[in-house]
């Protein structure tokens, strides 16, 4: 809507402006949905209170019914990724993300509404945030197909890894936003609260995100350098007419059938150990508050610690994506933060109870740095690099269902944690819990050495230097 005010901006500064506006907004959109996830995480807490919590999860049975309502989420999540990844690369991206935020955001009110309304039936609270996952799962495809067109592929691992860091400065704002809210007020108003802040970034989403710079009358990054190329050629070609014939051509360009996507090579190797990786990762970020509460941390203190492992992961993203640039592969990185992964988390098992505030703060931070890293390369830098595949043939039609699909499957994970922690804990105990984490975080490196050696080998070739075996073909249509 109002981005098309871009076409105000001068000719020579716009590009520039597109860019910062694309990263900004989508950047904005998806930490502020991480952020909403977290009402779930810190109200476990008050409404298992066995004298002020919530029935029917007051309970023993407490922990598993609390592991339902992440399962009733995430299996949402899990099932409406790839659907609505493939819903993305046929609508208008900025609109459709910015209603299904709103969605979402109603379903949160939802869940807070079951206290005004005197609801105590589970089956209420595993519907509602059922449909609540199903509305959050646009956000990751929507939030960074639009960059895949913004961004060219130098330095694509530095640059995504900086727009990973949503994800753990959502799940931060959240924990703070929800703690601040729970101790002010009650457990409604954790969900409240973050629902009317999701319904004002998505008003913004609507009015500002520009998904493609087409739709502002500019080039496509490397499409300036085919321009030159043909005129040194002798051929007279403008950029508006490359821009007026890629536009059309992108309006014109066909779904890539699926069993096409699904021949990408590496892609069920990553699709693989993002599963693993992904159920990680969640049973940190939805038990770790409730965990330190039961070392003997109050519920406000055990919400504001639980955000060093997202300060973790904000930097291991930045680093680790640098990193894979710098090497030329994003499986190696993966597989040695995950290798990481294991050990400190052995460590934090044998040393949380004694550690203290600060032990477990210090703990904590390089533990999410080596948990994320794997997690948000997979999910977000690989998946841009798969949507540029050769065998797409420069179709920008599949960008946000190669999203869909990776980080969906990751989402089963994600989605099975939350009955397997809880069952776990109940029966065994929380050491039984790190150690089937260490067990899942050592297969999800295990996964991942095909893909690395894959892009080893490549790299010795001087295949291509940013990620071996995959090459930028997003525009070949036009270089054609």
């Amino acid at each position: 809507m109002l981005g098309r005010l871009y076409v105000l901006v001068p000719q020579e500064k716009r590009k520039y402006a597109g860019k910062a506006m694309a990263f900004l907004i989508t950047w904005l959109a998806y930490s502020i949905v991480s952020a909403a996830r977290q009402c779930n995480a810190v109200a476990k807490a008050p409404l298992s209170d066995k004298t002020t919590g919530w029935a029917p999860f007051q309970g023993k049975d407490s922990d598993e019914l609390l592991g339902y309502i992440d399962t009733s989420f995430m299996a949402a999540y899990t099932i409406g990724m790839p659907f609505m990844g493939r819903l993305a690369d046929r609508v208008n991206v900025s609109l459709f993300l910015g209603l299904t935020m709103i969605g979402g955001a109603v379903c949160l009110c939802l869940v807070g509404l079951a206290r005004s309304w005197s609801i105590h039936n589970a089956y209420y609270f595993y519907m509602v945030t059922f449909f609540c996952g199903l509305m959050q799962s646009a956000a990751f495809p929507c939030a960074l197909a639009p960059l895949s067109n913004w961004f060219g592929k130098t330095k694509m691992g530095t640059t995504i890894g900086f727009w990973a860091s949503s994800s753990p400065i959502g799940n931060i704002i959240g924990k703070t936003l929800c703690t601040f809210c729970l101790a002010r007020w009650a457990w409604p108003q954790v969900y409240y609260v973050p629902a009317l802040v999701v319904t004002c970034t998505a008003v913004l989403v609507m009015l500002f995100l520009v998904p493609d710079p087409y739709h502002v009358q500019l080039l496509r990054p490397g499409e300036a350098r085919q321009i030159r190329q043909t005129q040194e050629g002798g051929a007279a070609r403008t950029a508006d007419d490359l821009i007026a014939a890629r536009h059309r051509e992108t309006q014109e360009e066909e779904l890539v059938p699926l069993g096409q996507l699904l021949r990408l090579p590496s892609l069920i190797a990553y699709c693989a150990a993002l599963l693993f990786a992904k159920l990680v990762y969640y049973a940190f970020t939805n038990w770790l508050t409730f965990y330190l509460t039961t070392i003997g941390f109050s519920e406000d203190r055990a919400g504001y610690m639980s955000t060093l492992f997202d300060w973790g992961g904000f930097v291991g993203g930045i680093a680790g994506g640098a990193i894979s640039d710098k090497l030329g592969s994003r499986g190696v990185v993966c597989t040695l933060f995950q290798l990481a992964a294991c050990v400190l988390t052995y460590v934090y098992m044998a040393c949380a109870p004694s550690a203290g505030y600060g032990g477990n703060m210090a703990i904590l931070f390089v533990l999410g740095a080596c948990i994320s890293t794997p997690y948000n390369l997979i999910s977000s830098v690989a998946s841009i690099d798969l949507g540029r595949h050769p065998l797409l043939q420069g179709n920008s039609k599949a960008k946000a269902t190669i999203i869909g699909i990776l980080d969906g499957t990751g989402s089963f994970g994600a989605c099975v944690q939350g009955i397997l922690v809880g069952f776990i804990k109940t029966n065994w105990g929380w050491d039984a819990v790190f150690y089937a984490l260490i067990f899942i975080s050592f297969v999800s490196a295990c996964a991942m050495i095909s893909p690395a050696r894959t892009e080893m080998r490549a790299r010795n070739r001087n295949v291509n230097q940013v990620l071996p075996f995959l090459e930028d073909t997003s525009q070949s249509k036009s270089a054609s």
